[in-house]
């Protein structure tokens, strides 16, 4: 799946994948688009014509046709590109049925920050050569510098001192209109007993954390300097 894949727009959206599932010789072809388009949320604009379609949807209509033969090696090209927030979390939630459900997935992605929980492997390449292989947590660990979150609180936080003689690891606090940034040193479980002690205490958040986008960054900031 490329990050433009060409699409037939006069076609409809069950006309295009009856396309490629006959190229593909699928059996029962007519069956398995309409399942591919109940699949990735397009079943009621199946006799839509493409060419009446976001972004978004173009990105779901590609991987419906990934998903045509049931294949055991998907690769995708910036399958995220250009997506809203919610369209984002669509494609990411597709994938991830995808690989569970057995097949490969070998993606490409300048989004990193995503990445964390999508991927049990990443490499990252710089000038075509490969400087960084492993699982999220090795490389952010690997990485050994301060760690950095954004916590999105759902009320004001009372007192961050609770917070400070908790976590011992963390060396920077502060929190701006409900925004909880953090700098943690070490520790590698501070995440989970960081999350089960707001849970403990009815804290509801949103964790952002951008661990990977930094040190994405880091390693061609290097090569400028």
């Amino acid at each position: 799946m490329a990050e433009n894949a060409g699409y037939y727009e006069s076609m409809t959206a069950f006309e295009y994948l009856n396309r490629f599932g006959y190229l593909h010789s699928v059996a029962d072809v007519r069956g398995r688009s309409k399942e591919c388009l109940r699949e990735v949320g397009l079943y009621e604009h199946g006799d839509e014509r493409i060419s009446t379609f976001s972004k978004g949807m173009k990105q779901r209509l590609g991987i419906a046709r990934c998903l045509l033969n049931d294949p055991e090696l998907v690769i995708m090209d910036e399958p995220l590109t250009a997506l809203d927030p919610n369209g984002k979390t669509d494609v990411i939630d597709l994938i991830t049925r995808m690989r569970d459900r057995g097949a490969t997935v070998i993606l490409s992605s300048h989004e990193l920050r995503y990445m964390d929980d999508l991927c049990d492997r990443l490499c990252i390449l710089k000038n075509g050569e490969l400087v960084e292989n492993g699982t999220p947590e090795s490389i952010v660990h690997k990485a050994g510098s301060l760690s950095h979150y954004k916590v999105l609180l759902k009320r004001p936080l009372t007192n961050e001192d609770i917070l400070r003689a908790q976590f011992p690891e963390i060396v920077e606090l502060s929190c701006l209109n409900n925004l909880l940034h953090l700098e943690v040193d070490g520790g590698a479980d501070f995440e989970k007993r960081f999350l089960r002690f707001l849970l403990d205490n009815d804290i509801e958040f949103t964790v952002q954390s951008h661990q990977l986008d930094r040190i994405y960054s880091d390693y061609f900031r290097e090569a400028e300097e």
